[in-house]
């Protein structure tokens, strides 16, 4: 491996990418509150960035559940099979932090 300044190549772009990813480094409320504002569908996708955010979307305060919500979902590469009772009830039982606002409407 390089070595750059008496740091190897590897620990210098690690640092040059914590320093470019400003929000993980966010309090965990203010990520929760940006997470928040995202369609449920889109929270959920936040989850693949990396282990940080693996399980960040399912403490999000709000919950939003309509028939674009399920139609999004849908295009998002869930099965068709799945209701829309299948869909709430499936981030429900991997939600888990409070939940201030629960909207349901189909």
């Amino acid at each position: 491996m390089c070595q750059k300044g008496g740091k190897t190549a590897n620990s210098a772009s690690k640092k040059k990418r914590d320093e470019l990813d400003k929000i993980s480094n966010l309090p965990s409320g203010v990520t929760q509150q940006i997470l928040s504002f995202l369609p449920i569908r889109e929270a959920v996708r936040t989850s693949i960035l990396s282990s940080n955010w693996r399980h960040k979307w399912a403490m999000v305060w709000h919950l939003v559940f309509d028939d674009q919500c399920v139609s999004d979902m849908m295009r998002g590469g869930i099965k068709r099979t799945k209701t829309f009772e299948n869909i709430v009830d499936h981030v429900l039982l991997l939600h888990s932090g409070s939940i201030d606002t629960f909207k349901l409407s189909s």
